[in-house]
């Protein structure tokens, strides 16, 4: 999972045509051709990193993109500019951070443009991306909350204002702030009543979704510890009304994981190992890895090389590294490849193309037959939740066979967290 960078212009369909008056010497632009020439720079910069294995340099980007909106802002004729033209020029002066300048703009399209309310909303929805995305530190939760009293007071649609809420929730939880974000979810939940039942869920589904993914973040960065805080923050009003009691248990028995024994596996076939029993679980006495990924997930191939690393780094020093996959269950997806075809791609990737020396555990497609026996529904639902809900995800067991860190996502540095953990787990005694 990476920071992204917002390149969309404020507004739904903004023209990359310049300006209909502008000068035959080039002296007048559009907002809009210059939003263009950002978007072109922040392509091409991207563009760049991915070719060359680099990481983006983010505030070098920030600074070549600020150029190219002052120069921009020089030579526009501010007070010659139709209402239509005033979405790109918000976005001129996020870029400069003019923040006040950014917010009038603002005001002034959603009173003056004819565009649906929708339209209009979603301005200001990107006006609070924006905010939080170019702000300085100080200023970010303040202009978003003004945005958000714009959305509150002009009578803008419900879903569009429980968005404005939302974005506030994922910003205040990300910065360790969970009784600001209570408040936007209670605000949410109050909102959530006016709405039919079926767009009632769906709001609140989006709301346990987002709090959920900010704890898939930081639960590399700041533990499982914090995962849990952040999922059992969520008010249990919510989580009836949108009738998610089971899915937020299974959500914290993700991060439940954490200083418990290792989960048990049921390979079904083990690959790069003699026997089977010798790819099974954790055993005491070892530091184990275990890596939890697909050969169709495109953001686990951004992980292998760190978990590749550590098993020849610290293999002399009796760590075991586990690759752990399941296969896909055709009776609930009617595209999904016949078992022994998708075990043949499990092998050509991880054995042939990745040439992956340690154990390949491949499970069974989930079994979701129900038994009859709620209890233990309960633990099969919450066991393919939590192993296989999300994929990458890394286990660092312990010599006493227990669960102590949790690595989800390809957050930056995750190969440098694998392996501090695994050299800190070595020094313990059993």
């Amino acid at each position: 999972m990476k920071l992204l960078i917002l390149t969309c212009v404020l507004g739904v369909s903004i023209s990359s045509n310049v300006w209909p008056h502008e000068r035959s010497n080039g002296a007048t632009k559009s907002p809009e051709s210059c939003v263009g020439k950002i978007d072109k720079l922040n392509e091409k910069t991207y563009r760049k990193a991915r070719e060359s294995g680099r990481a983006v340099d983010a505030q070098d980007l920030r600074r070549r993109r600020a150029e190219i909106a002052d120069k921009c802002l020089g030579d526009l004729a501010i007070d010659k500019l139709a209402v239509e033209h005033l979405p790109a020029l918000a976005k001129l002066y996020f870029e400069v951070n003019r923040q006040s300048e950014a917010f009038e703009v603002v005001t002034q399209y959603i009173s003056k443009a004819r565009a649906g309310s929708d339209d209009r909303a979603g301005v200001v929805l990107t006006a609070i991306n924006y905010s939080l995305y170019s702000a300085t530190a100080f200023e970010k939760a303040a202009l978003a909350e003004k945005y958000l009293a714009l959305l509150e007071h002009s009578g803008f649609p419900i879903r569009q204002r429980i968005d404005g809420h939302l974005r506030l929730v994922e910003h205040y939880i990300s910065k360790g702030l969970d009784e600001k974000a209570v408040v936007h979810e209670i605000a949410i939940i109050n909102l959530s009543k006016e709405l039919s039942a079926v767009e009632q869920k769906s709001a609140l589904d989006d709301t346990i979704s987002t709090i959920d993914n900010q704890a898939l973040v930081a639960c590399s960065v700041q533990g499982a510890q914090r995962s849990r805080a952040i999922v059992e923050q969520l008010p249990p009003e919510l989580v009836r009304l949108a009738h998610a009691e089971g899915w937020v248990e299974a959500i914290l028995s993700r991060y439940l994981m954490e200083g418990q024994a290792a989960p048990e596996l049921s390979p079904k076939f083990v690959l790069n190992a003699p026997n089977k029993e010798a790819g099974s679980g954790a055993k005491t006495g070892q530091v184990t890895v275990m890596l939890f990924a697909a050969h169709w997930c495109g953001p686990c191939h951004e992980i292998y090389p760190a978990v590749i690393d550590a098993q020849r780094r610290f293999q002399d020093q009796g760590v075991r590294v586990l690759l752990v996959t399941q296969l896909s269950d055709p009776t609930s997806d009617p595209k999904a490849p016949k078992p022994e075809e998708e075990l043949a791609m499990v092998r050509r990737v991880y054995l042939d193309e990745m040439k992956m020396s340690f154990p390949i555990l491949v499970e069974a497609p989930a079994d979701r037959a129900p038994t009859g026996d709620a209890n233990i529904d309960r633990q099969k639902a919450n066991r393919q939740w939590k192993l296989f809900s999300f994929y990458p995800m890394i286990l660092v067991i312990d010599k006493k066979a227990r669960t102590r860190t949790i690595l989800i996502g390809t957050l930056p540095g995750q190969g440098d967290r694998l392996r501090t953990k695994i050299e800190e787990l070595l020094k313990e005694t059993e």
